[in-house]
């Protein structure tokens, strides 16, 4: 009879590790040497360090990280009016701020029933990034009834802020009328002929309304419609 005998397996080493590091954490932070980082960041930037781990043994081992601490910009936008007319000109005036000091940049994008129709950055760092404008005369930018929408979104160089946004709906825009009369010195005899054109932005059927006054007392009105 053969005895084969053999020695127990190992029970397993529960290892611990100690964390350490070199090089700068973010401002506000610390590392336990549990391997815990934590706290809440005062300084915005890269923030480079290396965390190395040590075990009990003496064998460590090292990783390096870079960490951005940024807080998001923001911004604010306003329209000069949310009923518009066909040929008016919108204009976005926008505010801007960030908490860490940094410059920011504004990016306006102007839909048309959420298509876009403009897209501009503006960077100057001056009083011109806070205003912008869309032309409603310019062919495609807006008609009466369509919504038109500004974006403004902020950033700093390393993070976008939350788009700010206002709206405006296209008005119907008044027609435009003007009248000639045949001559401004009749006889009592003469009959005066009145000459009149029309218009409209929004390229509506006009009517026009005939009113003849003597000394200023109604003594004739016809209405007409157009329809060139």
């Amino acid at each position: 009879m053969l005895l084969l005998i053999r020695p127990l397996p190992p029970a397993e080493e529960t290892v611990s590790y100690t964390f350490s590091f070199t090089g700068t954490l973010p401002t506000g932070l610390s590392l336990s040497s549990g391997g815990v980082l934590s706290g809440t960041p005062t300084a915005s930037g890269p923030f480079s360090f290396t965390v190395t781990a040590a075990d009990t043994s003496g064998f460590a081992g090292s990783r390096p990280y870079t960490v951005t601490v940024d807080n998001a910009p923001t911004a604010t936008v306003v329209l000069n009016t949310a009923t518009p007319g066909t040929n008016d000109t919108l204009t976005a005036t926008a505010t801007r701020a960030d908490l860490d000091g940094q410059s920011v940049s504004l990016r306006y994008v102007w839909k048309k029933n959420g298509s876009t129709v403009r897209d501009v950055s503006k960077n100057a760092g001056t009083a011109a990034d806070l205003t912008d404008s869309l032309d409603l005369s310019v062919a495609g930018n807006g008609d009466k009834g369509d919504a038109i929408t500004v974006e403004v979104t902020p950033n700093d160089g390393l993070t976008n802020g939350t788009v700010a946004s206002a709206s405006a709906t296209v008005a119907n825009s008044a027609p435009t009328a003007t009248v000639n009369l045949n001559t401004a010195s009749p006889k009592t005899n003469d009959s005066l002929t009145a000459t009149a054109a029309s218009a409209d932005a929004d390229n509506d059927t006009v009517s026009l309304t005939y009113v003849w006054k003597v000394n200023g007392s109604i003594r004739k009105n016809n209405h007409y419609n157009c329809f060139d």
